[in-house]
């Protein structure tokens, strides 16, 4: 165990140390301000379970402004975007758009020097705001890959949700 945790720690460094992910690190470094506007921003939007509607909305705008391709929702409000690759198969990075708090819960989204505060920030909040992270650093550091990553927001993971969103999107062979 102690020789394939060396490998990998070793890869980790490897990895950590190219210049293309030295690049991206850095551009998270200075769009700190950009990731808590977005993160604030979606918090903002309700989401109750099965009343996502408005914040795949909000998503699919970012998406679109980020310039993913094949931007779009499904019949569930599930939404997907890629950033393509050469390869066939695909990557797939996944956060939950909706909120465990019901329908008219205020959202009293604060921040207080770098901190957030406010119902769903730490939640999907900050799951959406890396999935959207990584999405605009690989677009403003032109990082190459080539696996397409998919880019998905996916609706009722939160209690009587049942994780309906994600059920769909694996039933559904598209």
């Amino acid at each position: 165990m102690s020789d394939s945790l060396s490998a990998m720690q070793q890869e980790v460094a490897r990895v950590a140390a190219l210049p293309q992910v030295r690049s991206a690190m850095a551009w998270f470094l200075s769009a700190e301000t950009q990731l808590a506007d977005w993160q604030m921003g979606m918090a903002k939007v309700p989401s109750p379970p099965f009343g996502e509607k408005a914040r795949s909305e909000w998503l699919l705008d970012r998406f679109l402004e980020l310039d993913l391709a094949d931007v779009h929702t499904d019949e569930l409000g599930n939404v997907f975007g890629i950033r393509p690759g050469t390869e066939s198969r695909a990557v797939a990075l996944s956060a939950h758009i909706d909120t465990v708090f019901p329908a008219g819960t205020p959202l009293n989204i604060r921040q207080q020097g770098t901190r957030l505060y406010g119902p769903g920030v730490s939640d999907n909040g900050a799951g959406l705001t890396a999935l959207l992270g990584v999405a605009a650093a690989l677009q403003n550091t032109r990082i190459r890959h080539n696996a397409p990553v998919l880019f998905i927001g996916n609706v009722g993971e939160e209690g009587e949700g049942d994780l309906r969103g994600m059920r769909h999107i694996f039933a559904d062979p598209r």
